[in-house]
């Protein structure tokens, strides 16, 4: 009995870890909840790659339809693409194409990311491997990678397939860090607004000082009258 609670055990750990090792959704939205895709964001005359069958070119991996897809048998194949703005991204999925389940060991492997923000200098951010998807049709699989740096060109380089001549995926999706925005475009530093000039204070009455001669005049004055009024008083007294 208690052999039998060990394999029962066993098999729930080993169900529960490959649940989460190919962790997918046939739907995009699914797959992607919460997280922030930069499908919109791809300068579509900007996508260069590796030529692939007929009508299953680099294109068709930003068209956001699983129904067509990158096919290729020249390898090293390599596609490069410019974005709209400098992005930090710290996720990918891709699409499984429409035959994979038929046709198996067509995933990349292994698969490198890189990004660059002047087209020309392109930096390693992430190499992923075959593991990361399943032989399955329509399936998307989000990949999770360690980047902090916004980029505005990326390049994806696959050397092989896992195992056949033929390499496909139908669609490759950046995903923004969660909280991240778009690296401003540099401007120029603003000048400083000029100071607006202080509000003069409100004239107050002037009051003009009445001049010394002024003064003398009005003090002769007064001293006549008084005198006038003291001499009055006298002769008043002295009638009496």
């Amino acid at each position: 009995m208690k052999k039998l609670s060990i394999i029962a055990l066993a098999i729930f750990l080993l169900v529960s870890f490959t649940t989460v090792a190919f962790a997918a959704s046939e739907d995009l939205a699914t797959e992607a909840a919460g997280r922030t895709l930069l499908i919109d964001k791809v300068k579509l005359d900007s996508i260069v790659g590796t030529p692939g069958f007929n009508n299953e070119g680099a294109e068709n991996l930003f068209d956001n339809d699983p129904a067509t897809k990158f096919c290729t048998n020249q390898f090293p194949a390599e596609v490069t693409w410019e974005l709209d703005g400098a992005y930090v991204v710290d996720a990918v999925i891709i699409c499984t194409a429409n035959d994979n389940a038929q046709y198996m060991g067509r995933n990349p492997d292994p698969w490198k990311l890189y990004g660059s923000n002047d087209g020309s200098n392109y930096t390693l951010i992430h190499e992923g491997s075959a593991s990361d998807l399943e032989d399955v049709n329509f399936t998307y699989f989000l990949i999770n990678i360690n980047n902090d740096t916004a980029y505005s060109h990326y390049k994806l380089e696959i050397p092989a397939a896992e195992a056949a001549d033929v390499m496909q995926i139908s669609e490759f999706i950046l995903v923004q860090k969660d909280g991240a925005v778009e690296a401003p475009a540099e401007t120029p530093a603003e000048e400083p607004a000029a100071e607006e000039p202080a509000e003069a204070p409100a004239e107050q009455p002037q009051v003009i000082a009445p001049a010394t001669s002024d003064f003398a005049t009005v003090a002769s004055f007064a001293a006549l009258a008084l005198a006038g009024v003291v001499g009055t008083i006298a002769s008043k007294k002295r009638s009496k």
